[in-house]
């Protein structure tokens, strides 16, 4: 005898019990209207037809994946609580590797200084400014270039001894190397 499941039918606001999902072939349809039935579980009590708000919220909550079981726990009991309840819900179900990214994303970056980028140019007002990682970078700033497989701490020079305008470069004692569209700066933490 095959286990019978409750259906039911939004458009009609009608339930029907039929055989259980993988018993039959062929999806439900409703008698009435001929609309697919949507299986709600074998504890589902349907509100009255004249209900509105109710079967909204239940046709939410079997959208969001809830469906009616015993032992299954407390559904919110108005339409308005249905958001909470599947936010909540949602939290519930994350793993804490998944609830720790979460947080981590909410709270931001502490520091644009600990970012890395490209030397981006920006033409400001007849001047040209220099930012790394949306904060600005003005000649003799202590930065970090990547050369090689290392990071080297150096200042940023876009000027010359006499104030006139270089190619933009990073000194490191006596080395300098020039900065090109590959290149990656990082703020020193």
């Amino acid at each position: 005898m095959p286990i019978l499941m409750q259906y039911a039918c939004f458009a009609c606001r009608k339930v029907f019990k039929k055989p259980m999902p993988g018993q039959s072939a062929a999806e439900h349809p409703c008698p009435h209207c001929a609309q697919p039935l949507i299986m709600m579980g074998t504890a589902f009590r349907a509100p009255r037809r004249t209900d509105e708000p109710q079967w909204r919220k239940v046709e939410q909550l079997v959208s969001a994946g809830i469906f009616f079981y015993r032992n299954s726990g407390p559904r919110p009991k108005l339409l308005n609580e249905v958001p909470a309840f599947l936010q909540a819900n949602a939290r519930a179900r994350q793993s804490p590797g998944e609830r720790t990214l979460e947080r981590i994303a909410k709270s931001g970056v502490r520091s644009s200084r600990h970012k890395q980028g490209p030397l981006k140019s920006l033409n400001i007002e007849g001047k040209t400014v220099f930012e790394v990682a949306g904060q600005e970078l003005r000649s003799w700033m202590k930065v970090l270039v990547r050369d090689g497989n290392e990071w080297l701490k150096g200042s940023f020079r876009s000027t010359g001894d006499g104030g006139k305008a270089v190619e933009p470069h990073v000194v490191i004692g006596r080395k300098k190397i020039f900065i090109e569209p590959q290149t990656v700066l990082r703020w020193p933490e």
